[in-house]
């Protein structure tokens, strides 16, 4: 997405494609997916791309699933039985993987340096290309580095983040995902809730005064709320 938007190449934390005059590097630092960057204390600026953890965690059990069965990544929603017993092995490791992620990159880079992306707003078909001009802009403030006009940041955000013009027929998608397979909601049960309600809590305290990332964590809390307070989950889940 952001290879279409500036005309530069971009790496990750592990391999930096061979490529000079990268424009960015995804890194999942510092959980385990993630390495401390060479030279890091260069790095100027950053983008926080969050998700809400009712929905990344699952997404990072079915990368974990497609890998440790030699699927294709992105391709398919691992069973339910399966799921629920992977979250109640590590869902409390996994809820500090979030936290630890968010809170290094909110504290190292703050201000004009930083900007934060909310993933469920950047793939949101309506809020969805404004934020990616937002991105544009940002990155513009590099040296070097000139993005796609306004006009045609819409086109390449439907093309590349909706997948709009290659998806597989007959795919079977949701909001959340562009996996195949079973479909489902991710239950968890009413510990867990109250688990993810208590740190998102937490982290909007220490953060209430920084408006990039307050309403975030606002919506995020009313959302585990809403589920914690309706009927268990694990008895009510249906697959499709």
């Amino acid at each position: 997405f952001i290879e279409a938007m500036t005309g530069f190449v971009t790496g990750d934390d592990f391999q930096l494609n061979g490529h000079e005059n990268i424009v960015s590097i995804k890194t999942h630092y510092p959980s385990n997916e993630g390495r401390p960057l060479p030279g890091s204390k260069a790095i100027p600026r950053a983008i926080l791309l969050i998700r809400h953890p009712l929905y990344s965690i699952p997404s990072y059990f079915n990368f974990l699933y497609e890998y440790q069965n030699g699927l294709e990544g992105h391709s398919t929603r691992a069973p339910l039985e399966e799921w629920i017993k992977w979250r109640n092995d590590n869902f409390d490791r996994q809820l500090q993987v979030w936290l630890r992620h968010t809170e290094y990159w909110l504290e190292n880079f703050k201000g004009s340096n930083r900007l934060v992306v909310q993933y469920e707003r950047l793939t949101d078909d309506e809020s969805g290309p404004k934020v990616a001009n937002h991105i544009a802009r940002f990155l513009e403030q590099s040296n070097g580095v000139s993005s796609r006009s306004s006009t045609e940041i819409p086109c390449i955000w439907n093309m590349i983040v909706k997948y709009k013009n290659n998806q597989q027929a007959g795919q079977t998608t949701d909001l959340q995902s562009k996996r195949g397979g079973p479909k489902y909601i991710t239950p968890f049960d009413k510990t867990q809730l109250r688990e993810m309600m208590g740190v998102l809590s937490n982290l909007l305290e220490s953060y209430r005064n920084d408006a990039s990332i307050h309403q975030v964590l606002v919506e995020y809390i009313d959302e585990v709320a809403r589920r914690a307070e309706g009927p268990p989950e694990d008895e009510n889940t249906n697959v499709s």
